[in-house]
């Protein structure tokens, strides 16, 4: 379904504008799939990103499932652009709210919470130095929330069980360049 779509933007509307700007969608069933998909959208279709659609998807962003996309994007040199939105695993849709109102306020930025989260405690932007993120559709605020928990949070946890050590303090993965929001 990723591979048709990219090709019905490109031939419908990316090749026929050229001040228009596409951003590949990438199948997500896990990330040797996707890193094939990627280099043939950029190079092949000349788009400019591949889109993580984090609803639902099986493994999160921290996994090791996820390393053959996160090098191919930098092997490309571009952004993996990681959108939001509602996500019925995050208990949203029924447990908590009543209303699509409720679940639509909360969802984007708990979900792009999730993920980086995993991301930068899992350590896939020392794995991965060149990698590049875009977190859309969750607005901003929550990056502070997450900063300063994760900076409180990881150096009390270093010794257990899980925790990898990081190269630098989780807040600043958020103000080195490579992750954008």
């Amino acid at each position: 379904v990723a591979r048709a779509y990219n090709n019905y933007v490109y031939e419908n509307y990316a090749r026929k504008h050229d001040r228009l700007f596409a951003a590949a969608v990438l199948p997500l069933a896990n990330g040797e799939i996707a890193a094939r998909e990627l280099p043939r959208a950029v190079q092949g279709l000349g788009m400019v990103t591949g889109t993580i659609m984090i609803s639902g998807i099986q493994y999160p962003l921290g996994d090791e499932v996820w390393y053959p996309l996160y090098r191919e994007a930098e092997k490309l040199d571009v952004i993996l652009t990681v959108h939001s939105s509602v996500d019925a695993t995050l208990g949203f849709d029924q447990r908590y709210f009543r209303n699509f109102a409720e679940v639509h306020t909360l969802s984007h930025g708990f979900a792009l919470m999730v993920q980086v989260v995993s991301a930068v405690l899992n350590g896939v932007f020392d794995v991965f130095p060149k990698l590049r993120m875009a977190l859309l559709e969750g607005g901003s605020n929550w990056t502070t929330f997450v900063m300063e928990k994760m900076d409180d949070e990881y150096p009390k946890n270093l010794r257990r069980r899980g925790c990898r050590k990081l190269d630098l303090t989780p807040s600043e993965y958020f103000r080195c360049g490579r992750l954008f929001w």
